[in-house]
């Protein structure tokens, strides 16, 4: 009786399901091509001459006005934009700034996925590298009056909205009738783009993918390279490379290397030798630089090689005589850094050096902690990077063979993750496996910069291997406004947990045979719902293979997420989960049981609740009876077993006979 009736049943949760799935159709794509009906995007015609490091520019028609050419960057998932940015700057209207017309997801056919595009008027003009690469420059007074004035005005009213560019270079401008025109800013990572002579001593010291959040620091520095570039004042000096740079910044310092000073006006000497400086906070703000821009003379002095000290410290066969100049060296010998770090000439150079009493007292403290221990491994590793801390607060977090700037760290996990680095992923575990961001943060001269993410809450994820957790939670909470990158799901591009809900609920009828445990999509919706415990069904666990059962946590971290989000209804994703708790309820051993659990799923099916469906395999009133009948069921079973075995022994059954053929003759 009780076999039939669960065949009714089964037969009507997939009748159930049929007529669900009828209402989920929802559409995922939009129209190919086309941004909110307007803008047109070719990929057939890509700009080059637009194009970055990790955003591709093509043509765009805007239907309005089909004949002014617009810019669509189509963004990349796995190097997010600057969201934050984009709120703001849609609103900014500047001379000297590409007009941004709109943003949003766009269907693109040929990869069969939403992008989403940032859409621009298209300058006309010539790109200003391409001018200077055929010969051209300008005067000083010249690039003052045409390049640098127009830029500090751009910077003066992205400064009255906490903003900055963050992208300033030749490669990024377009000289038109009207002027220059500075472009996108927003379509990638800040800074990714920068060419190296363009970047501050600060960001150099960073791995390219992590080199941190700049400012108007850094705006200014790569506008008095450019005020050099358009002049052709940096000659050969623009072919160094990355640690040439570096080496001769901290030699030389940057206004040493890159201005010679006899073929430059005073008025453009007060300039660099306010702004080609190492010290980050001590650049002209954008008073000085609106001063300067009406006219103002400064009477600034020129800057001199780096020191700290008027006596070196020797380490690994090179004179030091500036706090940054030691900490890269002990960076790139990492390997006896250490035995520097621990012996006492140092604390005697520090006492010798015009800084901040705290330097040599971290430094004491790290000497005591440190001691005469064989450390080993990431202990040894810890001690060296927060020596370098100590000594450079301005410069990124360094570990053995990487730099980081930690407010980028989230970009930098990401690349590594999505290229299969594993050399460089353990590097960065160790790194936010130890304090070195806590002490970072509570190192002088930080305060101004924010990590973006919460140390306790990542520590809390590293170890942990359940479903929701681990290496791809990791990325989401490094990145707040990262898309969901599960390979699966990716071409949808659900930007947070509900749009990522309704997409699961659209796709049961072409994806109802793939897992719900995507160990991505679990990670992007427990992040964005806050979902901070694993799932432990305790309760389950007579019934290992239901307990350990990764469809199930999977099931139980979605109806969490659809009561959290205050979604009424997602009846394509209960039939999906449905697919899969068919299965889970033959694991009981009851007849009985099964029959009553899958009427019980027939009933709730269509709610559309996630957490009546997980409810009833989580039944405690059905497991505790489905186990109490199975273990008198083994009882029985064992007791049937003994005895058969004694009815079957031949001595027994020689015994009984003469016993009834005894009883019989008497």
């Amino acid at each position: 009786q009780h076999s039939e009736s669960h065949k009714k049943n089964t037969k009507m949760i997939a009748e159930r399901m049929q007529a669900l799935a009828a209402t989920t159709e929802t559409k995922l794509f939009g129209t190919p091509h086309m941004l909110h009906e307007r803008f047109k995007v070719h990929l057939d015609q890509e700009l080059p001459q637009f194009s970055k490091k990790y955003t591709k520019a093509y043509a765009v028609t805007d239907q309005t006005a089909p004949h002014s050419p617009c810019i669509a960057y189509i963004t990349d998932a796995y190097h997010y934009y600057r969201e934050d940015v984009l709120k703001v700057m849609s609103s900014v209207t500047h001379p000297h700034m590409i007009e941004f017309l709109d943003a949003g997801k766009v269907y693109l056919p040929e990869v069969k996925a939403n992008r989403f595009v940032m859409v621009y008027r298209q300058p006309k003009g010539v790109q200003l590298r391409a001018w200077l690469n055929q010969g051209n420059a300008y005067k000083m007074g010249e690039a003052l009056r045409l390049v640098v004035i127009p830029i500090i005005s751009l910077l003066q009213k992205l400064q009255t909205m906490n903003l900055h560019h963050g992208a300033i270079c030749a490669e990024n401008i377009t000289i038109t009738e009207a002027g220059i025109v500075l472009g996108d800013c927003m379509a990638e990572p800040e800074g990714m783009s920068q060419p190296t002579i363009y970047e501050p001593l600060e960001h150099l010291l960073a791995h390219p993918d992590a080199r941190g959040v700049g400012g108007l620091s850094s705006d200014v520095f790569a506008l008095a390279i450019l005020w050099l570039d358009v002049c052709n004042a940096l000659g050969g000096r623009k072919q160094l490379r990355r640690e040439q740079l570096i080496e001769l910044y901290l030699a030389k310092g940057s206004y040493q290397t890159l201005v010679n000073e006899s073929s430059i006006s005073d008025s453009a000497l007060d300039f660099f030798r306010a702004i080609l400086i190492e010290r980050a906070r001590e650049r002209w703000g954008i008073e000085s630089l609106v001063h300067f821009a009406s006219g103002k003379r400064f009477n600034t002095v020129s800057p001199g090689v780096p020191r700290d000290s008027s006596r070196p410290h020797s380490f690994a066969g090179a004179d030091h005589y500036s706090l940054a100049a030691l900490a890269h060296n002990y960076h790139k010998h990492w390997d006896t850094a250490l035995d520097d770090i621990r012996e006492r000439p140092i604390l005697k150079w520090l006492e010798s050096l015009n800084v901040k009493a705290n330097v040599r007292e971290h430094m004491e403290i790290l000497q005591a902690r440190i001691g005469y221990n064989q450390l080993k491994g990431m202990q040894a590793d810890e001690m060296i990077a927060r020596a370098i801390i100590t000594l450079d607060i301005q410069g990124p977090v360094r570990l053995r063979n990487l730099s980081v700037h930690l407010d980028h760290l989230g970009h930098l996990f990401n690349c590594v993750m999505q290229s299969g680095d594993t050399q460089n992923y353990y590097v960065l575990r160790d790194l936010m496996a130890s304090q070195l961001a806590t002490v970072w943060q509570e190192g002088d001269g930080n305060s101004y910069r924010s990590l973006g993410w919460q140390p306790s809450i990542i520590n809390l994820m590293l170890n942990n291997k359940a479903l929701g957790f681990g290496a791809e939670r990791i990325i989401y909470e490094l990145n707040p406004r990262s898309v969901c990158l599960s390979k699966e799901y990716l071409p949808y591009y659900a930007t947070n947990a509900k749009a990522m809900l309704l997409i699961l609920d659209a796709l049961y009828t072409t994806h109802k045979d793939h897992s719900l445990a995507d160990k991505h999509l679990i990670a992007f919706i427990a992040a964005r719902t806050n979902i901070k415990k694993e799932v432990r069904l305790t309760e389950m666990s007579h019934m290992p293979q239901l307990a350990d059962n990764q469809e199930l946590h999977a099931m139980v971290i979605l109806a969490r997420a659809q009561e959290k989000l205050k979604i009424a209804s997602l009846p394509g994703l209960c039939c999906w989960a449905a697919t899969k708790i068919v299965p889970m309820i033959e694991e009981f051993k009851s007849q009985e049981i099964r029959s009553a659990l899958s009427r019980d799923l027939a009933t709730v099916l269509p709610s559309g609740k996630l957490s009546y469906l997980v409810g009833i395999v989580q039944n405690k009133d059905y497991i505790q009876k489905d186990y109490a009948g199975f273990l008198r069921a083994s009882h029985m079973y064992r007791k049937n077993i003994i005895k058969m075995k004694r009815l079957k022994d031949k001595k027994n059954v020689w015994k009984r006979a003469q016993s009834n053929g005894l009883t019989t003759a008497f």
